[in-house]
């Protein structure tokens, strides 16, 4: 089973990796590695108590501000999904990109076994 997805971001390629935060096993973390360096690149999802509950089991919640302006068209750009909400400071986005999809579901799994 594959446990991460390369893919370009911003003019560098990452490496991302899904994961669930401990407050929500269903909401998921997006974590961002440098493909080179192996370095944190973008804080990419949020979790938020009044959206979470909201997002489907394909949506994650992305930061759109600050250093992160831009990155929900970025991630459109690299195929990983499209926009499903935009209320300026956070995108809900909708994830359709198969691999990462796989990631995510893989990650909800582990968390409900621990």
């Amino acid at each position: 089973m594959k446990t991460h997805l390369v893919t370009p971001l911003l003019n560098r390629e990452v490496i991302l990796r899904a994961s669930v935060y401990t407050a929500d096993k269903r909401s998921i973390y997006l974590d961002s590695r440098d493909a080179e360096t192996g370095e944190p690149v973008y804080t990419i999802t949020s979790f938020v108590d009044e959206e979470s509950p909201f997002l489907t089991d394909t949506q994650i919640l992305v930061k759109n501000y600050s250093e992160n302006r831009g990155l929900a068209e970025a991630m459109i750009l690299a195929g990983l999904g499209r926009i499903a909400r935009d209320d300026s400071m956070f995108v809900r986005f909708e994830v359709t990109n198969p691999e990462l999809l796989a990631l995510m579901n893989a990650a909800r799994t582990t968390a409900a076994v621990k």
